[in-house]
């Protein structure tokens, strides 16, 4: 149960991240996108995730963190942020939306 909740965290970042992006279409060019989006970015997230922690030394970073003598894992670092700059670019593109003249 322990190594759960890296997963979940992981995947809640993606799935919020993916609907900030939805939120942010919708903005800029109207439509429902940000349940499709939310999902679409979490299954990425997770398939990423399933892909990086093939490599044994990357899947223990993930679930017991980095020791001192690990090299640090470039990969590991994406895949939490990347849903951070998916979130910052949607929030940006919601802004754009509200300030745009449709």
């Amino acid at each position: 149960m322990k190594s759960l909740w890296p997963i979940i965290g992981l995947a809640g970042m993606w799935i919020v991240a993916g609907a900030a992006v939805g939120l942010g279409i919708n903005s800029l060019y109207g439509g429902s996108w940000v349940i499709p989006c939310g999902v679409l970015n979490m299954i990425v997230g997770l398939f990423l995730l399933l892909v990086i922690t093939r490599n044994e030394s990357a899947r223990k970073i993930f679930y017991e963190g980095p020791s001192h003598e690990d090299e640090r894992s470039l990969l590991v670092a994406l895949l939490w942020a990347l849903p951070v700059a998916a979130a910052l670019a949607g929030v940006i593109w919601w802004l754009l939306g509200k300030v745009l003249p449709s």
